[in-house]
């Protein structure tokens, strides 16, 4: 098993979620607190479960888990944890307006997030080799919300300080 992609997306997503820290702390936005929660917790949960799940294999492995056994447990707990924090998101976002969450931003990330879990699940279901090249596909789609939400945070803060708020 070859670690360097998963440290690769944990580094990642320490710094992501470590400089959306201190880009929230420092920065006034012109959102609502309902919408900047939303956004900073949608960062917090995708760049934590990258992290998580960019360690978890390496764990696994350290305990004598077989590769298949492996990629399999770290799969299902990864679409499970997806599932729920798609189940969260779509709970929180429906109380916001289409203004502070468009959308097609929203039809995106749960199009993305709906295909990670169901690659995770027809990797798990197959039994593939390519399990893990599947598992890092879709450690991917956490990531890659999470740098979405990070822009958004990101570009609100920017538009604020332009208009002097």
């Amino acid at each position: 098993m070859t670690d360097y992609p998963l440290e690769l997306i944990a580094e990642m997503s320490i710094a992501l979620v470590g400089f959306a820290g201190v880009v929230s702390a420092l920065g006034r936005s012109r959102l609502s607190v309902a919408t900047l929660s939303f956004r900073i917790r949608a960062l917090l949960f995708n760049g934590v479960t990258a992290v998580v799940f960019s360690l978890l294999p390496i764990i696994l492995a350290a305990h004598g888990l077989s590769e298949t056994v492996l990629w399999a447990v770290a799969a299902i707990l990864l679409g499970i944890t997806q599932v729920c924090t798609m189940i969260w998101a779509a709970r929180r976002v429906s109380t916001l307006t289409d203004d502070e969450v468009p959308t097609a931003i929203r039809r995106i990330v749960f199009t993305t997030m709906t295909i990670s879990v169901l690659y995770l699940s027809y990797g798990v279901g197959i039994q593939s080799e390519w399990l893990s090249a599947i598992y890092l596909v879709g450690l991917s789609a956490s990531f890659c919300v999470g740098l979405l939400h990070f822009c958004f945070l990101v570009t609100s803060i920017q538009s604020s300080a332009k208009e002097g708020i």
